[in-house]
């Protein structure tokens, strides 16, 4: 491949936090820097690597010199803009184009080479006669199912084929196979795969003419609600098979493939991963081994482009695993506790559940998840147990993974080396940076980008805090590097970020939470989570307890004990130890799964809730609320615009601060009615309108671009790419009129299993969390709305929703050291909502929570973010618990089950409180309840923070306002129309609206026209404002004389001026519009375009037109002498024309100095009429004024009274009232 091959981008560099800085350094090779604070930049290499290095040549580097964070917080949502948003885009059809080249990005830099034997890829330029198979070849896998569904070709962006990223890199495709293909998708009489049976003698034939390779394409599918099978798959014999193994027929078709073609190469079209040790074999003619393999994942609208690109050669892959792939799913830590449990077998052969039972040995309504694996799963368990073992380790490795995390494959070699990183430093304090610099060098013959994972391993101690040996903690991502090309990343992290939190006193230290034990952190820069390049290490004399948030600067403690607490007895009892030794979990059995009459009698008595349920031992309980909180007040009339951009201190008091004072007398305005309707989305009327102008779809919000799947961005280990995608999600929702959208999905890979992988980044929380922050930053900053999804633990969708959701039992360790941490930085970035998920956390419904809404989200991580509810389930969500102790808002309407609806009280106005049912007998609204009061309220605000800073606020623009324009009759005029808070707007009628005479809107802003009729006039217009508010307004029209009387407009009728008898009087009459000097417009044509009038005298000698001397534009432009006797004379002035002044009044024009045009003097021209005297005789006098105006043609500066000159009068009636 040539370099010039290459397809070069320039990337967007995104600082994401304040921690990473780019230095630039001078080197021998030339090279770059950049940053890396949440995902640098960097790029994939083959998976060999160098000996590990653990110092370098300081000389060539600047100090490195490490700070410490402080906890500034942060702000939910983008305040700073003040709720005004705008498109980066002139077009929705501008934004849909780039997003598509955003999105073939993501596929370049993502798509993961896991096999190329012997240089298979790129393809010679001779091997361009191809032969795809598979049905999905021409049914490529876009997206999941359920709401996580893509739609194709929105927008007239046509979606992309595999035969069109083929022959868009210069192949010939064979026909005939996808032919073959298309006909049975039509027919859809084929489960997966087709039969070899079915293939022609004439499909087979034509292998000969387009035989230089084979592309075959393999795909799975996942969607919401259901997880991908684990045993009893159709097309397998096997009843053991799962569905991510190849099917028989997927057997069938790579041998049948590899007998006729020399090359093949696998795409796996699936964001779940698959179990393929046989395709990756070394090939031989006996076993399934091929040249290459290529994960593509889910490839959206057109991220298949990709594939085209990198088999010809003109993008280097980059993409790196966002999970690591074994050769037996079933060996994974995960596999035997997940989803409907039937992959497990008793000891009788029968296959198990995952139910709950009482103790009669009957199955109840409820099944339980337990995530005995604790943070050993993924890459973390084979990494831990492979180091532990003190002997074979690296064998059985080899045995179990056939690609390690962060894996990846490129076209070229990348070295690397410390750019002056020192060995055995000290970490003083748990906010303390911990800088890395790596030098990269591509020593390879082709362009391409490379990828720096940094690794930590933390002092363990055996028995004491679990701690994984190999934990990803940051990443970054080159540039393009041309062969011979250099550059630096910075990669930075908090000493923090490689604390493990001891949820159970572990270490018996008396402390719970957080912990940096003494000793030795290596830290190691590697290729992949299997193989370091470079390591150094840092020192912690003494043992660092880490009590508070570093962003937040909140207390960290242990949330989920007591009634929350995630574990149980027998999640505790068989978890896997490091202690003991890292192997599979068992399953859990029928005893350790039931329940006793006590316990099944709680769980059931969880799905219906009435508000005097609520106690003083209730951490939501409240017995009172502050006096200044009343409902309907109409001591202010602020607008949700007026709130945009105010903050506030969240909780059941009011603040001190200004905004917090504000927001109380906003929320004052609302009635008890509209508040409770927010919450319980009962209404859409006024304030009380809940999910207006709200998009599914995680993958894809509606109507916008189908990006490829999360995994594959998330593989692409940049994060700029994320902040562009949500960036786009935000533009599109601005021109769709949408915002707020059910996403992003950010839950965790904890089994390749789950139905909904493709919505979610990654097995790794640091991983997954930086790419949500990214992703959040870039859709927050066009005032989108995002619920991210699902809050938490949602990493199965068996029984997730059924009777309050499965029971998912996990220690609080693993749950903030992985599963968390998605969330905490989508938060952190701002993110105004989350959408908390339907599982249970322990046997706590999760809508429900006061632990997660309340000792997390509000307390721990400081957010004002708007939790909306999944999907309400109904059973088991009592939208009366949610509204004290849970989310914000139901994803629903709670009037549609009466059981579980909101209860709203009876508003006592007298006593500025809400009144509740005493007890389950009262048929009274008789007990006065500060906790409904307080919960309705709080969380109705919450709501109406994020919509005023977002779109929902519209940029301030309100319906039906008043737009006054003023125009002068019988002349000219261009008045702009004026719209409170923006110049960007566009004027249009409404249907069946017309103008007044005379005047029409030009350009979307500008009432133009000659109006005839003096008066007042409303019409009907639609704006269009800052490029997508649209709304209504009415455009008030006034028009008055242009001849005005002591600086103001004459009236034609009525007095223009009342006097007085014997007293001195003084009046000024003069058109401002028609002034000597001013510029009017003209309906002349002269060259081919419409030149202006000024307003100058004029002069008639011989039939001939002149100009005066001193108005001379240029020297063949012949002027005359005004004072020539005989002329005809076009003179500007005023005079009466009827009727008569009162007596004592004269009229008489006052004079100024005039310079010329040509500006070799001066000469007196009218300024204005002046009407002066003492009036003798009281009385009504009606008179007309007539202005004479000379008019003279001028363009470019010249003036041409030979080619256009005219004479207009203006009249006004006068009347003045002698008293």
């Amino acid at each position: 491949m040539s370099n010039s091959a290459f397809r070069r981008r320039k990337p967007v560099m995104i600082t994401f936090t304040a921690l990473l800085a780019a230095t630039l350094f001078s080197c021998s090779q030339p090279q770059s820097s950049s940053s890396s604070s949440n995902p640098a930049t960097s790029s994939p290499s083959d998976s060999t690597s160098s000996p590990i290095s653990s110092s370098s040549d300081d000389d060539k580097y600047s100090e490195i010199v490490e700070t410490h964070v402080t906890a500034d917080g942060y702000t939910t949502g983008n305040l700073s803009s003040n709720g005004k948003y705008y498109s980066d885009y002139a077009s929705l059809a501008d934004e849909q184009q780039a997003a598509k080249e955003t999105a073939v990005q993501i596929s370049e830099e993502g798509d993961v080479l896991l096999k190329n034997a012997d240089d298979c890829l790129p393809l010679k330029t001779s091997e361009n006669h191809l032969t795809c198979f598979g049905m999905h070849s021409v049914n490529l896998i876009t997206a999941g199912g359920g709401s996580g569904a893509g739609k194709l070709g929105n927008n007239g962006i046509t979606a992309s084929t595999l035969e069109s990223s083929l022959t868009d890199a210069g192949y010939k495709v064979n026909p005939s196979t996808l032919s073959l293909y298309s006909t049975y998708q039509s027919l859809g009489t084929i489960n997966n795969e087709l039969p070899i049976k079915n293939y022609t003698p004439s499909t087979i034939s034509s292998y000969f003419g387009y035989g230089d390779a084979a592309v075959v394409t393999i795909s799975r599918q996942g969607t919401e609600n259901k997880d991908l099978a684990t045993n009893n798959v159709e097309d397998h014999a096997n009843a053991d098979d799962h569905t991510l193994q190849l099917d028989d027929n997927e057997t069938a078709l790579i041998k049948h493939v590899k007998t006729y073609f020399k090359k093949v190469i696998v795409l796996i079209n699936s964001s779940n991963i698959m179990q393929i040790p046989e395709l990756a074999e070394d090939k031989t003619d006996s076993n399934l081994g091929v040249d290459a393999i290529l994960w593509i994942g889910g490839v959206g609208n057109n991220g298949v482009d990709a594939v085209g690109e990198i088999l010809n050669g003109s993008v280097c892959p980059s993409g790196h695993t966002s999970d690591l792939w074994t050769r037996d799913f079933t060996k994974d830590p995960s596999f035997t506790n997940f989803g409907f449990d039937t992959q497990n077998k008793d000891s009788d052969g029968n296959r198990m559940d995952s139910s709950y039972y009482d103790k009669n040995g009957k199955i109840t309504n409820y099944n339980e998840v337990e995530y005995r694996e604790g943070i050993y799963n993924g890459y973390k368990y084979y990494e831990t147990a492979a180091n532990d073992m003190t002997s074979g380790g690296e064998a059985w490795y080899q045995d179990n993974v056939l690609y390690p995390f962060g894996y990846g494959l490129s076209y070229t070699t990348f070295d690397w080396e410390w750019a002056g990183v020192k060995d055995g430093l000290k970490i003083d304090a748990a906010n303390q940076t911990v800088t890395t610099r790596v030098k990269v060098t591509n020593t390879g013959k082709v362009a391409g980008k490379d990828v720096v994972q940094i690794y930590f391993s933390a002092p363990y101690t055996k028995g004491g805090i679990e701690k994984a040996s190999t934990n990803l903690v940051n990443f970054g991502k080159t540039d393009i590097l041309q062969p011979g090309e250099s550059q630096v990343l910075t990669i930075q992290f908090v000493a923090q970020d490689m604390a493990s939190f001891d949820d159970v006193d572990k270490n018996n230290n008396s402390f719970k939470g957080y912990e940096l034990e003494k000793g030795d952190y290596t830290i190691t820069a590697n290729r992949d989570s299997h193989t370091p390049v470079l390591s150094t290490t840092r020192k912690i004399s003494e043992d660092i307890k880490c009590t508070t948030d570093y962003t937040t600067g909140k207390e960290i403690k242990p949330i989920f004990t007591g009634e929350y607490a995630s574990t149980n007895t027998s999640l505790t009892n068989n978890s896997i130890s490091r202690a003991t030794g890292l192997t599979q979990p068992k399953a859990a059995t029928v005893a350790d799964r039931t329940l006793s009459d006590e316990t099944l009698a709680e769980y059931d008595d969880q799905d219906i809730y009435n508000h005097n349920e609520s106690k003083a031992s209730d951490p939501w309980y409240q017995s009172s609320v502050p006096t200044t909180w009343k409902q309907d007040s109409k001591d202010t009339s602020y607008t949700l615009a007026d709130m945009s951009g105010v903050d506030y201190q969240d909780g059941y008091t009011t603040g001190s601060d200004n905004g917090s004072k504000k927001w109380e007398n906003y929320m004052n305005q609302l009635s008890w009615t509209e508040m409770c309707d927010i919450v319980s989305g009962d209404s859409s009327n006024g304030m009380a309108s809940g999910r207006t102008n709200y998009s599914d779809g995680p993958v894809q919000i509606s109507g916008g671009t189908l990006f490829p799947s999360n995994p594959i961005l998330s593989a692409t280990y940049n994060v700029d790419l994320a902040y562009k995608k949500g960036r786009f999600v935000g533009n599109e929702a601005i021109f769709l009129g949408l915002n707020a959208w059910a996403g992003p999905g950010m839950d965790t890979h904890r089994s390749p299993f789950s139905g909904r992988n493709f919505e979610y980044y990654s097995q790794d929380g640091y991983h997954a969390a930086r790419f949500a922050e990214a992703s959040i930053k870039g859709a927050t900053s066009k005032g989108l709305i995002c619920y991210a999804k699902h809050f938490f633990l949602n990493d199965q969708e068996s029984f997730r929703a059924d009777y309050g959701g499965v029971f998912t039992w996990c220690s609080e360790q693993a749950i903030r050291e992985n599963y968390l941490k998605p969330f905490e930085y989508a938060i952190k970035a701002g993110s105004m909502g989350a959408m908390s998920s339907f599982n249970r956390i322990g046997k706590q419904v999760t809508a429900t929570s006061y632990a997660v809404h309340q000792y997390l989200l509000r307390d721990e991580w400081d957010s004002k973010a708007a939790v909306i509810t999944d999907a309400w389930a109904k059973a088991y969500v009592p939208v009366n618990k949610m509204s004290v102790a849970g989310s914000d808002m139901l994803l629903g309407t709670s009037s549609s089950y009466s059981d579980n609806s909101l209860d709203h009280g009876e508003w006592d106005s007298e006593n500025n409180t809400v009144k509740i049912k005493g007890s389950n007998t009262s048929t009274d609204y008789d007990t006065a309840s500060p906790t409904l009061y307080a919960g309705i309220r709080t969380r109705a605000q919450r709501n109406l923070y994020t919509r005023a800073n977002s779109t929902a606020a519209k940029n301030g623009v309100t319906t039906g306002q008043n737009l006054n324009v003023t125009l002068e009759k019988g002349v000219s005029n261009n008045v702009a129309i004026e719209v409170s808070g923006t110049n960007d707007v566009n004027v249009t009628l409404a249907d069946g609206a017309t103008m007044p005479d005379g005047l029409t809107i030009k350009n979307g802003r500008v009432v133009s026209g000659k109006p005839t009729v003096e008066g007042t006039y409303s019409v009907n217009v639609n704006l269009a404002i800052d490029g997508w508010v649209t709304s209504t307004a009415v455009l008030n029209i006034t028009v008055k004389s242009a001849m005005h009387y002591n600086g103001e407009a004459v009236s034609s009728t009525g007095t223009t001026a009342t006097i007085s008898t014997n007293q001195a009087y003084e009046g000024k009459i003069n058109v401002p519009a028609l002034a000597y000097g001013n510029t009017v417009a003209s309906d002349i044509v002269f060259w081919g375009s419409h030149p202006s009038m000024l307003i100058v005298n004029y002069y008639t000698d011989h039939g001939t037109n002149y100009n005066r001397n001193e108005d001379k534009t240029a020297s063949d432009i012949i002027t005359i002498d005004a004072d020539k006797e005989g002329i005809e004379k076009h003179e500007y002035g005023y005079s009466i024309t009827s009727g008569n002044l009162p007596e004592g009044i004269t009229a008489e024009p006052v004079m100024k100095d005039w310079t010329g045009k040509a500006n070799r003097g001066s000469y007196q021209v009218v300024d204005y009429y002046k009407l002066s005297g003492t009036p003798t005789k009281a009385g009504t006098y009606t008179f007309d004024i007539t202005l004479t105006c000379p008019e003279t043609m001028m363009m470019s500066g010249w003036l041409f009274a030979s080619f256009g000159s005219a004479t207009v009068t203006y009249t006004q009636t006068i009347t003045l009232v002698v008293a």
